[in-house]
């Protein structure tokens, strides 16, 4: 491919500089025309121009004759004179000459009776004058001529005048014979410019046509029937503009080029076949795919002998990899008896390629047996966890052993970030008119999370059973907690008991995050902190406080996994957001309150994934 494509451009290339070459050729020849052409028109001019003028010389010189009769005018009457002229009439047309006086003082015309249609003769240039009205001007010419066209016949007038007897007299030549030579201007000129043509001809393959309006009346190649295939558009426009040679489409493609001669309303072109110009180029095109078609058989041929001497080992070896793959990737011995027969000594290609599936097949085995171990290991854990989940999933109250009330509402909600999970939540009955309420965040996530979470739970749910407040209950929880605390892992809990004959919430929270009121018309934080997380410090103390809980109230807890979810931009979800969503929720029931504010977390986060256990409790006065 990459020699034909280099052979293409060659071939591309030349192709366009044959076009440019002929274009420029024929630029050139088309002008080399166009100048012929104008040299023989002018000449043709100038010889025209100069035997016209010296009829004029001829006539002016002859005045004497004038003069002759003009001695008598002045003795003879008027009939005796124009006798006279009569008479003498085949002595002035020996001259090829025609005699008119015009006598103003009797305004009386003489001349030879044979000239009286010649006296009204109108003008070529000028068609209101003729020779009577110019004899009889008020200021009659002198030194004037008229040409004048009668009866097909072209004529020359020489007006004088002599003012000594106020006389006027034209002396008028016949030039037919001078108009006859010159009336066929084309066919003087194409003989003329015939041999240029010939001369152009002979250095070009092309052909040279003239046409007038629309016909042929000139051709280099009188068999060619080019002239009526050339569409008469192609000429009239270049009335308009000097259009350049273009490659046209008449029965084939040509090259074409017209100038317009405005002076005789010819149309000069130049045309040649594009094959001519393309003839060499189709010869190179030939050789060209000759020797390139040489030149892949001769590749293809050395690349069938080099292949089928590497074919044998690489079609064993494709076995050895198609037996490899349906193997026992995990048993050594049969991995080492497969490679066995696989030489691997080669320092080729063909041996740097057995002896890297020599490798592969021992690095595949090792690598099987790693991830069989790994994934025995792998399966073990997720066992593990799996019991763990179930474990901790079991430490949190279930809805059929949830506390019943006539008083309140309440609902849950926990959704770990891993496996197990670090939050907590606790609900049940401590006596007849007390309901406990726990809910916790561990320091940790994960297993040990797990584990502190577990221990923590059955202790407060063991302390508060026995009838302790919630501070006494928190302060010897942790107690117990930080005795044996290595990793120095802490929780933060809020206890509450709820008195269902006053709606008195009892509250300890040990470093929690506040629990949100929601009124009919407003939202409100309780910020009194009871001491600091559980866990870290034997002695602690814990305080509480109440919180009476109205008909129609709401009592939110929550984790800190809800305030600092975060977004794909690693935005905070944040504890404004959060009584911003709860500010209209007080005709909501509990479970309807807590599913809004998970539906509101969800869109906030969008694609971003879950970083911490989300966990919350909704109690609601009825």
């Amino acid at each position: 491919m990459v020699v034909f494509s280099i052979c293409y451009y060659l071939l591309n290339t030349q192709r366009q500089n044959y076009i440019k070459r002929e274009i420029a050729f024929q630029e050139s020849t088309s002008g080399l025309l166009a100048d012929s052409v104008s040299s023989q028109y002018f000449n043709y001019i100038n010889q025209q121009i100069i035997e016209l003028l010296n009829e004029r010389i001829n006539l002016k010189n002859k005045t004497s004759i004038i003069e002759y009769y003009n001695n008598f005018i002045s003795s003879l009457s008027a009939k005796d004179y124009k006798n006279l002229l009569n008479n003498q009439s085949h002595e002035i047309n020996n001259f090829n000459l025609h005699l008119f006086v015009y006598d103003h003082d009797t305004d009386s015309y003489f001349y030879n009776d044979a000239d009286s249609d010649l006296l009204t003769a109108s003008g070529t240039a000028q068609a209101n004058r003729n020779i009577q009205n110019t004899l009889k001007g008020e200021i009659s010419p002198s030194g004037y001529f008229l040409a004048i066209n009668h009866d097909n016949d072209y004529y020359l007038a020489y007006f004088v005048h002599n003012r000594k007897n106020n006389r006027s007299f034209a002396l008028v030549k016949n030039i037919k014979e001078l108009s006859d030579r010159y009336s066929k201007d084309d066919q003087i000129l194409l003989n003329s410019v015939r041999e240029s043509l010939n001369f152009i001809n002979e250095h070009w393959s092309g052909q040279i046509l003239i046409f007038k309006n629309d016909k042929v009346i000139l051709q280099t190649d009188p068999n060619s029937n080019l002239g009526s295939q050339l569409p008469f558009e192609y000429l009239t426009r270049s009335k308009e503009q000097n259009y350049p040679t273009e490659l046209v489409s008449l029965d084939k493609q040509y090259f074409l080029k017209v100038n317009y001669f405005k002076s005789l309303d010819w149309y000069l072109v130049s045309i040649r076949d594009a094959d001519d110009v393309f003839e060499p180029i189709l010869a190179l095109t030939k050789f060209v795919i000759m020797v390139g078609l040489i030149t892949v058989l001769i590749a293809f041929m050395l690349i069938f002998l080099f292949t089928r001497s590497i074919t044998a080992s690489l079609s064993n070896l494709s076995k050895k990899a198609y037996q490899i793959a349906k193997s026992d990737l995990s048993d050594p011995k049969a991995m080492d008896l497969m490679l066995s027969d696989i030489k691997a000594t080669g320092t080729d290609e063909i041996g740097t390629l057995e002896k890297a599936i020599v490798h592969m097949g021992k690095s595949i085995n090792d690598n099987v047996n790693s991830l069989i171990t790994i994934s025995s290991k792998q399966s073990r854990i997720e066992g593990e966890l799996n019991a763990a989940r179930d474990i901790q999933k079991g430490l949190l109250p279930a809805d059929d052993a949830l506390p019943q009330s006539k008083i309140i509402s309440f609902a849950s909600c926990l959704y770990p970030a891993k496996e197990v999970a670090g939050d907590f939540y606790d609900i049940f009955r401590v006596d007849d008119t007390h309901i406990a309420f726990v809910i916790g965040d561990v320091s940790d996530k994960g297993v040990p999370a797990a584990l502190f979470m577990s221990t923590t739970i059955t202790m407060m749910r063991q302390a508060l059973s026995l009838g302790k407040t919630p501070a006494s209950a928190l302060t010897s929880v942790n107690k117990r907690l930080a005795e044996r605390n290595p990793n120095m892992m802490f929780v933060t809990m809020i206890a509450l008991t709820l008195d269902e004959t006053t709606g008195i919430c009892t509250i300890c929270n040990a470093g929690h995050c506040p629990p949100i009121v929601i009124n009919k018309n407003e939202v409100l934080e309780l910020e009194n902190l009871s001491g600091a997380a559980a866990g870290v410090m034997e002695d602690l103390q814990y305080s509480e406080f109440t919180y009476k809980l109205s008909k129609g109230q709401s009592l939110v807890l929550y984790t800190d996994g809800i305030s600092e979810a975060q977004n794909e931009a690693g935005n905070f979800f944040g504890v404004e957001k959060i009584q911003q969503i709860l500010q209209n929720t007080a005709h909501l029931s509990s479970e309807e309150i807590l599913n809004k504010l998970n539906n509101e977390i969800s869109i906030f986060r969008g694609n971003a994934l879950q970083s911490d256990d989300i966990t919350a409790l909704c109690i609601q006065a009825i």
